[in-house]
């Protein structure tokens, strides 16, 4: 064989080499990273699942309480529950703003007759979800309230592998396995996974609106866009202030990249198919609840008796606990209409309730925004301890276990507003970060509690603290190298 031939051939073995060598590496690093990712996962599940079986006394009381009985109502019957109440018309109280009649009698009275009364208090999505779990404990045999819990678990599982998705969707591999990795130990996250509450659900529904619009930026594809308006909707269905995942996605979507007239056109378009599907996802309740409740009611029944327990003359003149929201049974005033509420449809004390409470807002005006300060001074744990043990307590968690977790979130909020200074963080879509801001204006304007109400702001806390983790993290191994290179 002539010399030159080897010489080309020579050259041609090395530049394919070349060639290869970096894929290889980059194949590499990518498996090392879906390892590293698979045992990050691996953490967050032991983490979530420890917590659930160090407290076995954990009974939900409250609100947990609520879906509970819903869920499992819905895994007998396959439907959302009516319930029953005993009602008369003889020697009811006079309720201001309310009907005088009927009043709650008691079971069998002389008079009195059992009625139904459809609910649509609690947004539906997540009862239906956590109607899995009980219709597994009826085929099993097994506790409700452990499968229950299990199912919380994984919910949470799956809220840190979203965070994760997002931050490597955004910033890329190493970002998002520290976004990955705080997410799993982050004591908030795990707390709230151990308590039947629905924000960990529509913390998953949420991310998985905006992964899914991140996707479609890349891809383009409508379906995309038909799982982001899907998913958008499940949010508005799990808490009542849960539209704004859908106006913070459609604006995620117009914010796509690209200025020309046309592409600006394509936007508004995918804006208006996610939209679409959002709402179409909500109108089947809708429907049901005209149908059922004889009103239109969009979503929940909820935001009359939530307005009023915060915007009140109690919750005004409380020196120790200003603002802060109360049940109706605390509130001056209202006793008997907490006590006969049932006994009435749902939409007519939802408006009167909702009527009181913007007529108090509206003749004290800067009594909201005394409101707005004192839950965001609640929402960032800084009313003291007694407060953060008492707001965990309404949901079941231990006060110490709230307090290391409000600890937690005082490290990791510092590295997140490090975070938002440095440059990368102006990588990400500017709509992003609409969501947490509708989310905090549309929080403390009614209530605020931890770590429950702030659960849905959290998953943009760690995006922006693993911009620093990252940094910290590559500072780290560089310096690790450097000592390692010179002995």
């Amino acid at each position: 064989m002539p010399a030159a031939v080897c010489d080309d051939l020579g050259q041609l073995v090395l530049s394919g080499v070349d060639s290869v060598a970096p894929r290889l590496r980059a194949h590499r690093r990518s498996g090392a990273a879906r390892r590293t990712g698979w045992v990050l996962l691996g953490v967050a599940l032991l983490a979530r699942a420890a917590f659930a079986f160090a407290t076995p006394g954990y009974v939900p009381r409250g609100d947990d309480h609520d879906y509970l009985r819903l869920a499992v109502a819905i895994a007998r019957s396959g439907v959302y529950p009516t319930f029953h109440v005993w009602v008369t018309g003889r020697g009811c109280p006079t309720l201001t703003g309310l009907p005088s009649i009927p009043c709650v009698a008691r079971p069998g009275a002389p008079g009195a007759d059992l009625v139904a009364r459809p609910t649509a208090y609690r947004p539906p999505a997540y009862p239906y979800a956590l109607a899995a779990p009980e219709l597994v404990a009826r085929w099993l045999g097994a506790g409700e309230l452990t499968l229950a819990r299990a199912f919380q678990v994984l919910i949470g599982v799956l809220d840190v592998a979203l965070v994760g998705l997002v931050a490597r969707m955004i910033w890329g591999r190493r970002v998002g396995l520290v976004a990955l990795g705080l997410a799993a130990v982050y004591l908030p996250f795990v707390l709230v996974s151990g308590t039947l509450i629905s924000e960990p659900w529509y913390d998953a529904l949420m991310l998985g609106a905006i992964c899914a619009v991140l996707r479609w930026r890349r891809q383009r594809s409508r379906r995309w866009l038909v799982a982001a308006g899907v998913l958008a909707g499940l949010c508005a269905l799990t808490r009542s202030n849960g539209i704004i995942v859908l106006l913070g996605v459609s604006a995620l979507t117009v914010a796509a990249a690209g200025d020309d007239r046309p592409g600006a056109l394509r936007r508004l378009r995918a804006a208006l198919l996610v939209l679409t599907c959002g709402v179409l996802t909500i109108l089947p309740w809708t429907a049901r609840n005209a149908v059922v409740l004889h009103h239109l009611v969009p979503i929940s029944t909820e935001s009359g008796g939530t307005l009023v327990g915060t915007y009140n003359a109690t919750s005004r003149g409380d020196h120790a606990e200003p603002a802060t929201w109360l049940g109706l049974s605390h509130i001056a005033g209202y006793g008997t209409v907490y006590t006969e509420q049932s006994a009435h449809p749902e939409t007519v004390i939802d408006a009167a309730l909702r009527r009181d409470a913007i007529n108090f807002a509206s003749a004290h005006p800067a009594y909201i925004a005394s409101v707005v300060w004192h839950n965001t001074v609640r929402l960032f744990d800084l009313e003291g301890f007694v407060r953060t043990r008492f707001t965990a307590g309404t949901i079941g968690l231990p006060g110490g276990a709230a307090v290391a977790g409000a600890i937690m979130f005082y490290v990791v909020a510092l590295l997140a507003l490090a975070g938002t200074l440095s440059a990368r963080a102006r990588q990400a879509p500017r709509a992003l970060w609409l969501l947490p801001a509708l989310q905090f204006a549309s929080t403390v304007i009614v209530i605020s509690e931890t770590p429950r109400f702030r659960t849905p702001l959290e998953p943009f806390i760690l995006l922006l603290a693993a911009l620093t983790g990252e940094r910290l993290v590559t500072a780290v191994v560089r310096s690790w190298r450097r000592s390692t290179a010179r002995t």
